[in-house]
């Protein structure tokens, strides 16, 4: 049982998403309460429109509401909440909305449900960036992209109970030698510039991927170019995995190779919410390639209207940070640079209307005694009239990220454009002609992963294993050949990342039958182990986000937390987890905790 429910600050649903089970808890709910028929209860649930949202609004809005004065009143919002009949509901805000997950708590523990909760508002952000008023469902571009969220949603779900590289979150490695991976990175470079030379102005083709079955054979980027961050990759195969999926149920096969384009927002180190365009072509039923362009002429833009946003929204949420003279001088700062990048942009009339209108609302926010507010003492509160200012303009920015980035990337998206259908076309072709000579052999690589057989003999008792170098965020593991397996895998993934967060780095206990393993491990490029600087401190890492990649950057705080002082592209993380018979004694599981990961190292980087 899970679904998810977004409020706007009016305690309004704008979106909402829930699985047969769930549908069918919250019918029932509403029937026993009155607030629909109790035919209607009795007609099946299917995840539709079957609930009206104001019967959700009279269900939830007591929560929702009780949450909001605890937060704005208490500065103690509610996390979670437990329901005596096991439903789960786990709270976050994103950019004063309220966003609902709710789940079983016989199905899923709290740290898997809230890691799901995360999930959804990364993809949020990815398919709308700060324009959260496009969820919902009458505004015209909202309403297909709220679908694909959903369907993404339900994508992410299935894969998160049967697919290794969603219970890893890390990109599963096809192996192959040199020479297959030479050719496949010389043929991603080729289809590179090919596709450059017919690109837009103001379109830069940054990234190719490869991938045979969903596993990743190759990748090219160019140089120059801003790498994507490993949670961004694994929500961009994410959104790719459902397209394709859709794709396969509602195209003709005389259709042969579909290819799709689609607007996505990626976060990099530098800059927020950079709109850039993705086009997926199916090779074979089984091969797919996806090439990313980045929509240059628009991301100072982007990032201008993203990083005033969450200036605002940072001063609303936390006022006592940022308590200080110097607060209206960064605003004053980021005023002056939405202007400078609007200029130069080459806005229509309409267009510079929007970015006027936020000066304007600056300027009236200053006058509202916002000013006087940052500079005086911490117990001073926000006044009425500068508070509602605040509000104003941040729902001006909102819209105007909406108008100059949003929309015109989405009309570009769907426009015809025959020069590209064209080279798009020419790069399947080709592609299709590169790969053939070896296609077979990929195919045989990339369909089951790993066989544990060929490992047998030399590490006796070894069921599974998975191998992932967080730096890269590859992985190996072997494939899970029973369900019983597999459920084992599952649950022991799920204790050592709760050890892990807990600060035991090395971990055994047994479920059952089996015996599991867990080791993180820190190396230098030489692949000598290397120490923490510091001790870890159990209470500090449990301040850290829970051990993921899509919904956390918990790897990356964690080799900051341990080397402080050292540049981290000196070292990688290391993660290795083994599962073995419970008749293999320790000492060899020791053994071969420290002999696998040497002869799977330059496998996986």
């Amino acid at each position: 049982m899970k679904g998810f429910l977004v409020f706007d600050t009016l305690n309004d649903v704008v979106f909402k998403q829930m699985d047969a089970d769930l549908l069918k808890h919250i019918t029932e709910t509403s029937a026993r309460n009155g607030l629909i028929a109790e035919e209607a209860s009795e007609q099946g649930a299917h995840p539709s429109e079957s609930i009206a949202n104001d019967v959700l609004v009279q269900l939830f809005s007591p929560l929702v509401a009780s949450h909001r004065v605890m937060k704005e009143r208490m500065q103690n919002a509610y996390g979670c909440i437990y329901c005596k009949d096991q439903t789960l509901c786990i709270f976050t805000e994103f950019y004063d909305w309220t966003v609902l997950g709710i789940n079983s708590e016989k199905e899923d523990s709290e740290a898997v449900c809230r890691k799901r909760l995360k999930v959804f508002v990364a993809l949020i952000q990815r398919l709308f960036g700060p324009a959260l008023q496009e969820l919902k469902p009458h505004t015209v571009s909202g309403s297909p992209r709220s679908q694909l969220l959903a369907r993404v949603m339900e994508t992410y779900s299935m894969l998160r109970q049967e697919d290794q590289a969603f219970l890893f979150e890390a990109l599963e490695q096809v192996v192959v030698n040199k020479d297959v991976a030479s050719s496949c990175t010389k043929l991603l470079q080729e289809i590179l510039e090919m596709l450059q030379g017919c690109s837009l102005k103001g379109e830069a083709v940054c990234h190719s991927f490869l991938l045979f079955n969903y596993r990743l054979v190759s990748s090219f980027s160019r140089r120059n170019s801003t790498l994507l961050s490993h949670g961004d990759m694994l929500l961009l195969f994410l959104i790719l995995r459902s397209l394709h999926d859709v794709k396969h149920a509602v195209e003709d096969e005389k259709q042969k190779g579909p290819i799709h384009s689609l607007l996505v927002f990626f976060a990099t180190a530098l800059h927020s919410s950079i709109p850039h365009i993705v086009h997926l072509i199916r090779i074979t039923d089984d091969i797919l390639l996806v090439i990313v362009s980045e929509v240059s002429n628009k991301v100072l833009l982007a990032d201008s209207l993203s990083s005033l946003l969450k200036q605002l929204h940072s001063i609303q949420e936390k006022p006592q940070d940022g308590r200080c003279r110097l607060t209206v001088d960064i605003l004053e700062n980021a005023i002056t640079r939405l202007s400078d990048t609007s200029r130069r942009a080459e806005l229509q009339k309409d267009e510079e209307i929007c970015v006027s209108l936020i000066t304007k609302k600056w300027a009236h926010l200053k006058m509202s005694g916002f000013v006087e507010y940052l500079s005086a003492s911490d117990d001073a509160e926000l006044a009425t009239r500068s508070e509602e200012a605040l509000l104003l303009l941040k729902k001006h920015v909102q819209t105007a990220f909406k108008e100059l980035v949003l929309n015109p990337e989405l009309s570009r998206e769907a426009e015809p454009r025959p020069l590209l259908t064209t080279s798009l076309k020419l790069i399947q072709a080709l592609t299709q002609g590169k790969l053939e000579s070896y296609m077979g052999f990929l195919l045989v690589k990339a369909s089951g992963g790993l066989c544990i057989n060929s490992f047998s003999a030399q590490y006796p008792g070894l069921l599974h294993f998975v191998y992932i170098n967080r730096t890269a965020n590859r992985m190996l593991a072997t494939s899970i050949n029973s369900a019983e397996l597999g459920a084992k895998v599952w649950r022991g993934w799920e204790s050592a990342q709760r050890y892990c967060h807990e600060g035991s780095f090395t971990a055994m206990w047994a479920d059952e039958d089996v015996h599991f393993s867990y080791t993180l491990w820190f190396e230098n490029h030489a692949g000598k182990t290397v120490k923490p600087k510091c001790a870890v401190n159990p209470a500090s890492l449990q301040q850290m986000t829970y051990p993921g990649v899509v919904s956390s950057s918990f790897y990356g705080q964690l080799m900051r937390y341990c080397f402080p002082d050292v540049s981290l592209d000196q070292l990688s993380c290391l993660e290795f987890m083994c599962v073995h018979a419970n008749s293999v004694p320790a000492s060899a599981i020791l053994e071969q905790l420290q002999q696998l990961p040497l002869s799977l190292r330059d496998l996986c980087c």
